[in-house]
């Protein structure tokens, strides 16, 4: 069964690079049309107080004897929506909030380990780092940072507490973790990829689950009712992180970029015939895979996807409110007045005459678009405005102002293959170390 959907940045942005292992685990039945989780196991030391009904258990914690609140889940969940640019529905949002406690919870093992082992960081270096985060994140300054959350639901607090977890969590990694990428090791990847070259890679997401025959039936509805989240417009790394089984879910399901013969052969087989933002549900060893195909790529070659755009774009929020009719007037009235730009130096004028707002990306790889945006923006001419796309926010075109060529594919260096290498390891090792802060902590929810 394959079917198309669409890849929001929303949805990218839960992606990392990182391999993946199918070891089945126990999987438990369900009677009602909600995806259920299998092959729970709950970590050492937690203790619950009160409801225990996921749908009505309020999202707080209390780590080690530090409190974390209902309020601090709504400002990181704000904050992160803003930095991805993201309105999802009411019901999108609650099915993050367990994820955001459990980053949360995540950060504060990981500050406390920190402290545990005499790091701490000044407030001089925090103020520092806060301030390069906040260009990076949300392109203002960091005295402007704080009324701009306020807006938005979050704090400056949430955002502080966030780079903080991020300083201390590195330093104490690059005190206590040392790993070895061997001159051999390098080289042979090298060698891999002179060989490969030209060969296609995929870039895949997967929600493993494992079944026995007596749960088969039970298993495989429950994977239909999470594809038809999905249709639906459901998060897929999000979806991941909840119901998968694959050592994967803690970064969305993400497999990277990976070569169909290093996969199962139905994987593979799938993968051949598959589009980028289509899905697809495959028996596997032990269970069966719900896989996105994000992206595909040939290796050691240039690839006219990999350009640069520098891109305005032009947006009209229409309140939800709106009536039909003057919707659609909107709409027309937007789409008509945005085709008579005529080069980027008339975009803001343009936009000003019908209270639309401009935004701008100088840098942006055409690759992280969705495929059709894609393909538009790659053949239009430069100060071409694209027809107008309308959301749940309003309705939105772009200007194409400037289009650069990829360069030649090269083989990489020897450095820049060896850095990555280094950090997959050390990020191996953190995941183990976090791994076992959340075994041996005592965390009671509320």
């Amino acid at each position: 069964m394959k079917n198309k959907i669409q890849i929001s940045s929303f949805i990218l942005g839960t992606f990392a690079l990182m391999g993946s292992a199918y070891a089945p685990l126990s999987a438990q039945t369900v009677q009602d049309e909600t995806p259920v989780e299998a092959g729970l196991q709950l970590p050492n030391g937690q203790k619950f107080f009160g409801a225990t009904d996921p749908n009505t258990r309020r999202a707080t914690a209390i780590i080690n004897g530090e409190i974390l609140t209902g309020t601090d889940v709504d400002h990181r969940l704000a904050l992160l929506l803003a930095l991805r640019n993201a309105q999802p529905t009411d019901e999108q949002r609650q099915a993050l909030r367990p994820q955001i406690l459990a980053d949360l919870i995540d950060e504060t093992l990981q500050i406390q380990e920190a402290s545990a082992n005499e790091i701490d960081v000044s407030a001089i270096d925090l103020k520092r780092r806060a301030e390069s985060r906040s260009q990076q994140m949300f392109n203002r300054p960091l005295d402007e940072l704080g009324p701009y959350l306020k807006e938005l639901g979050s704090s400056s607090e949430s955002f502080m507490r966030l780079v903080r977890g991020q300083i201390a969590w590195n330093r104490l990694l690059r005190r206590n973790i040392r790993v070895n990428v061997s001159e051999k090791e390098v080289n042979a990847h090298l060698d891999k990829l002179k060989a490969d070259k030209g060969k296609v890679e995929y870039h895949v997401g997967e929600i493993y689950l494992s079944f026995t025959a007596q749960n088969q039936d039970a298993v495989v509805a429950n994977a239909k009712r999470i594809v038809d989240r999905l249709q639906q417009g459901g998060n897929f790394g999000t979806l991941a992180s909840q119901f998968s089984e694959a050592t994967t879910k803690s970064v969305g399901g993400d497999l990277g970029f990976v070569r169909p013969e290093t996969l199962p052969a139905s994987m593979s087989d799938a993968l051949k015939t598959m589009e980028s933002g289509q899905i697809a549900t495959v028996p596997v060893p032990g269970g069966l895979s719900i896989m996105l195909l994000v992206d595909k790529r040939q290796i050691l070659t240039t690839d006219i996807r990999d350009s640069i755009l520098n891109l305005k774009q032009i947006s009209l929020v229409i309140p939800a409110d709106t009536e039909p009719q003057s919707a659609t007037q909107l709409v027309d009235n937007f789409a008509a007045t945005t085709q008579t730009i005529k080069g980027c130096g008339q975009v803001e004028d343009v936009a000003s005459t019908i209270s639309a707002v401009v935004g701008s990306d100088p840098n942006l790889v055409a690759r992280r678009l969705p495929p059709q945006l894609q393909d538009l923006l790659l053949n239009i001419q430069i100060g071409q405005v694209t027809p107008p796309f309308r959301d749940q926010q309003g309705v939105t075109a772009f200007v194409l102002c400037g289009r650069d060529q990829p360069e030649e594919a090269k083989l990489p260096t020897f450095d820049e293959v060896m850095i990555p290498m280094e950090n997959e390891r050390i990020d191996r090792r953190a995941q183990i170390y976090l791994r076992d802060l959340r075994r041996d902590a005592i965390i009671e929810y509320n």
